[in-house]
């Protein structure tokens, strides 16, 4: 039986990027809760989505979203996606039977974490 995880310094920045990828999103998350000051960001009242949200003040199931710097945020994940699917590309090797199931998964999770923060929003509407 073949191993189909690779083994060497690919292996090793493959699962380091894997590593990362959470941590940048948490930096991300970190840096745009500092930022929000008004109304000030509370994370056991405010969702982590609404730190996404950029533009003028909104509100989205009785909260105001108001952050300054969603950017930040939306990037964090979108560059946790791309080190998902690039460090299980670098970890699994297909073309030594690694199950196709493995990397559909990777990428559609990669995907999802990206699209979450670009695509997917908390409904809102303008604030009165």
């Amino acid at each position: 039986m073949n191993p189909i995880v690779r083994s060497g310094a690919a292996a090793r920045a493959g699962a380091l990027l894997i590593l990362l990828g959470p941590l940048v999103s948490w930096v991300a998350e970190f840096i745009t809760a500092a930022a929000w000051q008004d109304p000030p960001y509370s994370p056991l009242y405010n969702w982590v989505s609404h730190l996404g949200l950029t533009g003028p003040p909104q509100t989205a199931f009785g909260q105001v979203a108001n952050s300054p710097l969603g950017a930040v945020m939306d990037a964090g994940w979108v560059i946790y996606g791309t080190l998902l699917i690039i460090g299980a590309f670098l970890v699994f090797d297909p073309r030594k039977g690694t199950r196709p199931i493995i990397m559909i998964l990777a990428v559609l999770a990669g995907v999802g974490v990206s699209l979450e923060r670009t695509v997917l929003r908390v409904p809102s509407q303008p604030t009165r």
